[in-house]
């Protein structure tokens, strides 16, 4: 395991010295917009970068290894989610960029302050919080692991080692670092269609790709649904991918990123899943949630390739787990404390990065099961999707009366999704849909409630 070591050490110093370099590049004085919205004056290809990276994580990529082992091509389906939630982004592109200038979003809390109140903010800065604090917590659960076995240290080694790199880089950098990072890790994601080429495995392409359709149309209903149900939610719920409009340059940046994501991010997915399969033909035997960790320990691969796969997913897991830290330490400075200048928000905000890492260590040392765990962290914030809904397609001062009504409704449904995650309810994945249904239910109760009362008056 030596030449592993050697090589991987070799690459990730390479991977370290560029994003210093781009710490080098974007030196400067940090204000609030700067620092935490990157001055929404982000490129189309920052923006693009920062959507395909962010969607492809690294805890995401073992757990997609691990369910094409039972469904193949079917796994597909979480794609199809993803692109129609992307595409109907691109559809409200303008109606968000519009608002998120005039009136000076940073989060998604900012949003449904602006559309419904401040109670309903509040309560969305909480669950916006907590999501990403799970999610990040398995980014670094997956990276614990991968530097382990690269570098021949503890799991807990590891994931510290993590928290040190991203967390100084995010309170050096801010949302500016984010998205150059992106870029960078973006470029080592695509590369992903080419690794299961350069594995010694007996997979037979012809017969895989001809055995793609079947295995996509013939997948249970109940996976179907559950699949694409839970990832076009997890899209539409996602802050981060939110903020990809308010920090984009203009509209047609926005719109065009959004639209070029979904066919890139299907080229990514088709990688994965070759991935997944020529793992198969490599560990047979393996259990499906060790297989993608087992594979370093595979003797017919070359070390550089194993190497390059290690650093593939550390580049993964950073990019999404300095998003989502990122998402959770400005939405606590800015929608619940609130009332704070311009100068504390960057220092306030980096306190809270630092404490974010301390708290995300210790939940990634608890973690046993990374698909169950997964899938139940990014159930919660699906139940903000019809709020925010709400607010895009019916911007209306009847809905802000209701503040303290749709509030409620939300902590109903946290409660739900609470007492499904503890039960472990989640392992059937069309179960992680139903807090986003109760959720739905209770708003559109309200909303009907309010056309009534409306006309009565």
């Amino acid at each position: 395991m030596a030449p592993l070591r050697t090589i991987s050490l070799i690459l990730l110093s390479v991977y370290l010295l560029i994003i210093v370099f781009f710490l080098i590049l974007g030196k400067g004085k940090k204000t609030v917009e700067s620092f935490a919205i990157g001055n929404r004056e982000i490129s189309f290809w920052g923006t693009l970068a920062a959507l395909v990276a962010s969607f492809r994580d690294g805890a995401g990529l073992a757990v997609w290894v691990s369910l094409t082992f039972f469904f193949g091509f079917g796994s597909l389906w979480l794609t199809l989610g993803m692109s129609i939630a992307l595409l109907l982004f691109v559809f409200i592109v303008n109606v968000v960029k519009n608002n998120s200038t005039k009136f000076r979003f940073i989060t998604t809390s900012d949003l449904l302050q602006n559309g419904i109140g401040e109670k309903t903010s509040l309560i969305s800065a909480i669950i916006i919080a907590f999501t990403a604090l799970l999610y990040s917590a398995s980014q670094l659960f997956v990276a614990g692991n991968i530097l382990s076995i690269l570098l021949g240290i503890q799991e807990n080694i590891g994931i510290l080692i993590t928290s040190i790199i991203i967390g100084t880089y995010l309170i050096l950098g801010g949302y500016k670092i984010v998205i150059k990072t992106d870029l960078l890790q973006w470029g080592i994601i695509m590369t992903i269609v080419i690794l299961p080429f350069l594995m010694a495995s007996k997979l037979n392409f012809h017969t895989t790709f001809n055995n793609a359709i079947p295995e996509f149309i013939e997948l249970g209903w109940q996976n179907k649904l559950g699949f694409a149900g839970i990832s076009f939610l997890v899209v539409l719920a996602g802050g981060d991918v939110w903020q990809r409009i308010f920090s984009a340059r203009n509209k047609s940046v926005a719109r065009k990123a959004f639209l070029l994501t979904i066919p890139l991010y299907f080229i990514v997915c088709i990688g994965i899943v070759l991935l997944g399969l020529t793992i198969k033909t490599i560990l047979p035997t393996v259990e499906p949630q060790k297989a993608f960790f087992s594979l370093f320990s595979v003797n017919s691969i070359k070390p550089i390739v194993l190497a390059f796969v290690g650093i593939f997913t550390v580049a993964a897991l950073s990019s999404t787990l300095d998003t989502q830290s990122f998402l959770f330490a400005t939405t606590l400075t800015k929608n619940v404390i609130k009332k704070i200048d311009e100068k504390r928000f960057v220092k306030t905000t980096s306190y809270f990065i630092v404490v974010l890492f301390l708290f995300l260590s210790l939940i990634a040392f608890s973690i046993k099961n990374i698909v169950t765990f997964l899938f139940g962290a990014v159930t919660l914030e699906t139940i903000l999707v019809p709020s925010y809904l709400l607010v895009v397609f019916f911007p209306t001062d009847v809905v802000k009366k209701h503040d303290f009504k749709i509030c409620v409704t939300l902590g109903i449904s946290t409660a739900f999704y609470a007492y499904l995650f503890i039960s472990g309810a989640f392992n059937n994945i069309l179960n992680t849909v139903l807090p986003f249904c109760l959720e739905f239910v209770l708003l559109l109760a309200i909303w009907l409630y309010s056309k009534i009362l409306t006309k009565k008056l």
